[in-house]
């Protein structure tokens, strides 16, 4: 497909009929689960909280919540507007069974939306809303969330450093700097279920950088966790992955040069070839992961296994 936007709409007898839009821009094009909601005459409600991407705390103020029918639907005419409560929490209520777009507007964070379910007869709770803080000019933030299953994936940063040619990894185990070098830290390290693991970057250098998912614990495949990953450049949302098919514990989902984004969207444990191009040839090194010395071209799967094997959680091996 060419690039541009589209609307797919999905239709299954017994339920409600639904549309997501999407976005093809370059690389893969993976649209998020779509939940079928049975059809039933009796409406429902949607509820949930408003929570800081980088704390995993309720934010402190109050923010406006907008819903519209399907999926991605940011724009046009709302159905319904209601201001949280000081604690972030909302609620809709008297909506007709189907799927929506909650979005939501807060002082001092970035327009943030996810997708609702409203199921006839009931209230569809815990709807949380991730939402990112403005940061300076410059300031790159990464989102990931999934489902409770598989209960513990993890975020990995790699991107160049200012004393030359070699790389940074942060994750879990080197949670990175946001002040000084590397300028990008992983705000937190979430292990049971749903995120937000949030990657900040405070000052893009010159080179690639590269983000990767990793299951490191949990049942259930990585395809089937639901995973997303939202990306905010300069304070405003730019691009939502979601997590493809296919088979292995790591997903290599995109790399960031300069303020351009390329899709990957790749589960494997291969080596995944950069696909950005660069401005010399990059010589793929097989140093420790923590002394950053690893390439954007090199495979993922070895960084990954290296740094989980220098750096176990507790005393429980991953599965």
């Amino acid at each position: 497909l060419a690039g541009g936007f589209y609307d797919v709409r999905f239709t299954a007898q017994g339920f409600v009929t639904t549309t997501t839009s999407l976005q093809r821009i370059n690389g893969n094009t993976v649209a998020e689960a779509v939940p079928m909601v049975p059809a039933s005459a009796s409406p429902g409600s949607i509820s949930g909280r408003i929570i800081d991407a980088t704390t995993s705390q309720s934010i402190t103020g109050s923010g406006t919540v907008e819903l519209r029918a399907g999926i991605n639907t940011i724009t046009g005419t709302a159905l319904q507007t209601v201001q949280s409560s000081e604690g972030g929490n909302y609620v809709f209520s008297n909506v007709s069974a189907g799927t929506y777009t909650v979005l939501v507007r807060a002082t001092g964070y970035a327009n943030a939306s996810k997708t609702g379910i409203a199921v006839g007869a009931q209230n569809t709770s815990n709807q949380n809303v991730f939402v990112s803080p403005v940061g300076a000019a410059g300031t790159v933030r990464i989102v990931l969330t999934w489902r409770a299953d598989p209960r513990d994936l993890d975020s990995y940063l790699t991107g160049p450093i200012a004393s030359g040619t070699s790389r940074f990894t942060v994750y879990y185990g080197s949670q990175g700097n946001c002040s000084a070098s590397p300028f990008a830290c992983l705000d937190q390290d979430v292990t049971g279920g749903f995120g937000p693991e949030t990657m900040t970057i405070t000052n893009v250098l010159p080179g690639i950088y590269r983000f990767t998912v990793n299951k490191y614990s949990g049942n259930g495949p990585l395809d089937q966790s639901g995973a997303r990953v939202d990306v905010y450049i300069d304070g405003l949302f730019r691009q939502s992955f979601s997590v493809p098919s296919g088979s292995g514990r790591n997903w290599t989902v995109f790399e960031l040069n300069g303020n351009q984004l390329t899709a990957i969207n790749v589960i494997g444990d291969q080596a995944i070839a950069s696909r950005t191009p660069l401005g010399s040839s990059a010589t793929a090194s097989r140093a420790p992961v923590g002394s950053a010395r690893t390439s954007a071209a090199q495979d993922d799967s070895a960084i990954i296994a290296e740094a989980v094997r220098r750096n176990p959680k507790g005393r429980t091996a991953p599965r």
